[in-house]
């Protein structure tokens, strides 16, 4: 191959300063590669060394595997995984063997960061040795002398013979041949180990056959005598099935009664219990029933106080204006006595008038009868005349004044006192009206009903709170009452059934034998536990254990095995095994794992029974072990089937009632943990259930209590109401007299003003007039 295959391209991706993936093409048998320092050069000869299987990173020019990954520049970031593959040209079929049929051979290596290679041959993952193979005889690979590097020389002239040797070998091609001849040289051990192995293991099993034989007779033997068993204890059995069936049926038609008596009581409690929700609900739907009318009730005093206060405020106006009524009756009267004065007045100024004109009358006449005496001194007689005339004129005109303004003066006068004692009265009743106190008492009435608004709502809403949280507990309660049922259920299931594993203990450790449970009650033993009791068994090797130990799961552990041998003699009936673990060896000695004592856990030593008997998986790791047991030892498997040197034991008695007494023990303890939870368990939920009914009972009596303290408020928070509307009510009527007194005695002050003026002016007439 290394004259004639040849060395096509090669290409790098991610090989020191190869990042990207760069493809060489060696076009001729002799190619130079030129360049400055740090190009790159004698990065291609460590690829090539390193895609044909060096491991060394030494060799490589660096510290570790992973060094020949690009470590990123300033420029380019670092990669994670370097790849360079060679192609070779087979189209001769230079490369023999399996490959000559491809013309092209591709040898490709990759490594990521951990420092883990992966190696590829055509395209297919292989092993980095497949490489190697490829180019032993050929001075490439690994430790190829092909590839001459700076300092070789020196180290062919510095080397030792060996790694002379190597290199020699190496040119002359036989390094191919060693490498397959060492190999075969270690197929052929390896076959001489198997095959002495296999003629031991021929040898042993032909000398367990001889004995399996044996044994095979003797449980064949065994086999007949068990089926005789069997069936005289089936037939046992039947017996006891058919007693035991009758009384279970009694049982059952008993159990059936009780049931019947049970869903009668269920249902009658269900019943109860409907009856006890209708009545709550009929108890809530009364008491908003209560709460609805007991609001109209109050609303109703509400509008009855404002209506009342609303008449009395009426009585009061009306009384008011019964008063002013009065009032202007009496000024009408005064008004009228002063007409009919001056109709008085009138008629006499009448009657004055009347005599007047008959004077005048007689005077013109007298005139005209003296005109013609008077005719020569007509003219005096006429300014006589005319002065008689302006003298009475002027005379009627002053007392006339004077007399209408006397009469204006005193009924100005009249009025002046009037008005200033209606303008006093007006006044004194608004100064009487104390808006004050009384605004006052609305803004505290109306504070005090706000206060109470937000008292009742914040208090309605705790009411509402409070039948959310009991609610709430009673659902709690309820889910704890069917979870604490379960509970229940769950532990009588378990006390049953601990009752049940407990007869067939009893009748499988003999605890039935009222003989022999008699003679230990008279020698105190009756309480001493039985050897099955005080073991704890790996699962899984419960049938092994029984089968070593057999009666011995039976025996009672004694303290002083010597002092009760003589009272043996008195047992003349059944089978008694006594066990003292004071004399049955050394307490807390370790086992090997091998051996049957470290399947068991106890406080009792049981060296002395489980002494040299070793455990095996399967009847195979048993076989393989049988042949180096000496006498006293044994093998047993997890199955139950017991070795010794020169014989075999199988006890598969599924009818028999003593089986399965550890595993019947383990269970048992188990059950008893479980109750022992369960009533635990049990006891907490009573407990927390106590404890939330207990709180469900005060929610309740705080809900009720918080009602009470509502219909209370509610009763003050309508009164109060009431009260606010009526003095509201009152002091609008209030405001409204007191802008109508107002107004009065805007009006009667203008009047006083208007008639005092007038006072002023009939006095300064009248002044004048007397002065004229």
């Amino acid at each position: 191959m290394s004259n004639v295959m040849k060395l096509k391209k090669i290409t790098l991706s991610g090989f020191k300063s190869f990042v990207d993936p760069t493809t060489i093409q060696l076009q001729s048998n002799l190619t130079g590669v030129v360049g400055p320092n740090g190009c790159g050069k004698s990065n291609i000869i460590d690829a090539i060394r390193w895609v044909m299987g060096e491991i060394s990173a030494k060799q490589l020019r660096g510290e570790s595997m992973s060094d020949v990954i690009f470590n990123g520049s300033s420029t380019r970031k670092p990669v994670g995984q370097a790849a360079v593959e060679l192609v070779f040209d087979n189209s001769d079929a230079s490369l023999g063997g399996e490959y000559a049929k491809y013309n092209e051979i591709s040898i490709r290596r990759e490594v990521n960061r951990d420092g883990f290679s992966d190696y590829f041959l055509n395209n297919t993952s292989c092993r980095r040795k497949d490489i190697t193979n490829v180019f032993l005889g050929t001075g490439l690979g690994p430790n190829s002398y092909a590839i001459i590097e700076q300092g070789m020389i020196s180290q062919f002239i510095e080397a030792k013979p060996d790694e002379l040797r190597i290199v020699i070998e190496e040119a002359a091609g036989i390094s191919k041949y060693k490498e397959r001849r060492r190999e075969t040289e270690n197929r052929i051990k390896h076959t001489k180990e198997n095959l002495s192995r296999l003629n031991d293991i021929l040898e042993e099993l032909n000398k367990q056959l001889k004995h399996l034989k044996t044994q095979a007779n003797a449980a064949e033997r065994y086999r007949k005598l068990k089926q005789e068993e069997r069936l005289t204890k089936a037939e046992l059995h039947t017996l006891h099935w058919r007693e035991i069936n009758k009384k279970l049926l009694a049982q059952e038609s008993a159990i059936k009664n009780e049931e019947i008596l049970l869903e009668n009581k269920n249902t009658e409690l269900h019943v109860f219990n409907a009856k006890i929700s209708q009545l709550r609900q009929q108890h809530n739907i009364d008491i908003e029933k209560f709460n609805e009318v007991q609001g109209r009730y109050y609303r109703i005093g509400a509008n009855i106080a404002r209506l009342e206060q609303q008449i009395q405020h009426a009585k009061e106006r009306h009384e008011q204006l019964t008063n002013d009524l009065a009032q202007i009756n009496q000024v009408w009267q005064e008004t009228a006595s002063h007409q009919t004065a001056d109709q008085n007045q009138i008629e006499l100024l009448t009657a004055d008038k009347t005599k007047l004109e008959i004077e005048a009358t007689e005077i013109q006449t007298v005139v005209a009868k003296a005109q013609q005496e008077l005719q020569d001194a007509q003219q005096q007689m006429q300014l006589w005349q005319n002065s008689w005339d302006d003298f009475n004129t002027s005379s009627s005109k002053i007392l006339q004044l004077l007399e209408v303004e006397q009469t204006r003066i005193n009924h100005l006068e009249l009025r002046v006192g009037e008005e200033t004692q209606n303008l006093e009265k007006f006044r004194s009743e608004l100064a009487g009206l104390d808006f004050i106190v009384l605004n006052a008492e609305v803004d505290r009435l109306n504070n005090l009903f706000i206060n109470l608004k937000d008292d009742r709502e914040k208090l309605h809403a705790s009411v509402v709170v409070k039948q959310q949280q009991i609610t709430s507990q009673r659902e709690a309660n309820n889910k704890l009452s069917s979870e604490l049922d379960q509970t229940r259920n769950k532990l009588q299931a378990l006390v049953g059934r601990k009752a049940s594993l407990e007869a067939l203990q009893q009748a499988a450790l003999g605890k039935n034998d009222a003989i022999l449970v008699d003679w230990l009650k008279q020698h105190n033993l009756e309480q001493k536990p039985r050897l099955a009791e005080k073991l704890q068994v790996v699962a899984g090797w419960e049938t092994a254990v029984e089968t070593v130990l057999g009666v011995y799961l039976e025996a009672v552990c004694v303290d002083g095995i010597l002092n009760i041998v003589t009272a043996v003699k008195s047992l003349t009936h059944g089978s008694l095994t006594l066990f003292d673990p004071s004399l049955s060896g050394k307490d807390n000695q370790k086992f090997d794992s091998t051996t049957l004592a470290s399947k068991i856990t106890s406080d009792l030593s049981l060296d002395n029974l489980l002494h040299g008997i070793y455990v095996a998986e399967n009847i195979t790791e048993a076989l393989g072990m049988q042949s180096k047991l000496n006498a006293k030892e044994s093998i047993i498997t997890k199955d139950g089937i017991w070795f010794g040197s020169g014989w075999l034991r199988v006890a598969y008695d599924t009818n028999n009632q003593k089986a399965g007494i550890l595993q019947r023990e383990r269970e048992l303890q188990e059950i008893n943990t479980n109750i022992t939870q369960k009533q635990s368990h049990c006891f907490m939920q009573e407990q927390e259930l106590e404890q939330k009914q207990n709180v469900l009972i005060d929610l309740e009596q705080e809900h009720q209590k918080l009602q009470q303290e509502l219909h209370a408020l509610t009763a003050k928070y309508s009164d109060v109401q009431s009260q606010a509307t009526a003095k509201q009510t009152y002091l609008q009527h209030i405001e409204e007299r007191a802008q109508v007194l107002k107004n009065e005695i805007e009006i009667h002050e203008k009047n006083l003003c208007s008639e005092r003026g007038q006072l002023d002016e009939a006095l300064t007439k009248r002044d004048e007039a007397v002065r004229q």
